[in-house]
């Protein structure tokens, strides 16, 4: 076994530790791309900072996050019957890197805690933020402009997610197959960049010059072909924040013009 160069041994938290800008590249974009895991299954999520409150908060599909949910029937003291929802806490996972050779391998996993504040069910709009606890370090998240009039067919584009569930921080490449594919009462982007389980809740990025910006988030795919799948748009997404009262929150401004 190479022995690990200690001088250059780099991990994953201090790799990351820079101010929260809009310019991107395509490092900030897959660093600021984790895994989620719950009880019953894994996907992906994308880490924005809340610019009112300076706090952590991870953007995913509603369907990653369902299995935390539980509801008890219980009696209040008028002996009325009310649910109670309850959520677990998920898991965000990034990987942990090292310098070996010269080369940035991954050594094992960071792994932090968050809770659910606010939800979606698939049937609804299929989203799901998560605040996350005690983040120990500074990054570049995802900033949440949106961009969909600048979006055309046949554009490059790029999807960060954590494939099948284990593959953190896997890039793939593809193109706007349509920015308004249109089922089920919803409008979505189609694209032909691999999607596969552990895919839904990662971001769909588009170039601007030398930024990276976020146009949408997976949430679901042809599993037989790998590239016939669809994402939420960005203006769906600011929608809904909008409406759960945390866009003030994410992007301080509260008319979604910022």
């Amino acid at each position: 076994m190479k022995a690990l160069r200690l001088a250059s041994y780099t991990f994953a938290l201090l790799i990351m530790m820079c101010a929260v800008a809009f310019s991107q590249n395509l490092d900030d974009i897959i660093k600021a791309t984790w895994g989620l895991k719950t009880a019953d299954g894994r996907g992906s999520c994308v880490l924005i900072k809340g610019a009112k409150d300076g706090k952590w908060y991870a953007l995913t599909a509603g369907h990653c996050v369902e299995g935390c949910k539980s509801e008890k029937e219980e009696v209040d003291s008028n002996g009325n019957k009310k649910t109670v929802v309850k959520w677990q806490d998920v898991e965000i996972v990034q990987r942990l890197l090292a310098t070996i050779d010269d080369v940035e391998t991954e050594v094992g996993n960071i792994v932090l805690r968050a809770k659910v504040v606010a939800y979606s069910p698939p049937d609804e709009e299929d989203l799901a933020l998560l605040e996350i606890y005690n983040m120990p370090f500074e990054l570049k998240g995802a900033t949440l402009r949106d961009t969909l009039k600048d979006i055309k067919v046949g554009m490059q584009c790029w999807h960060v997610g954590n494939l099948y569930g284990e593959l953190l921080s896997s890039v793939t490449e593809g193109i706007i197959s349509s920015v308004g594919r249109y089922f089920e009462g919803k409008v979505y982007l189609q694209i032909s960049t691999t999607a596969v389980p552990g895919s839904s809740g990662g971001g769909v990025y588009v170039k601007d010059g030398d930024d990276y910006k976020l146009i949408g988030i997976v949430v679901m795919g042809d599993r037989n072909t790998g590239n016939v799948n669809f994402a939420i748009p960005l203006s769906r997404i600011l929608k809904w924040l909008e409406k759960v009262n945390y866009i003030h929150i994410v992007r301080g401004d509260t008319d979604g013009k910022k």
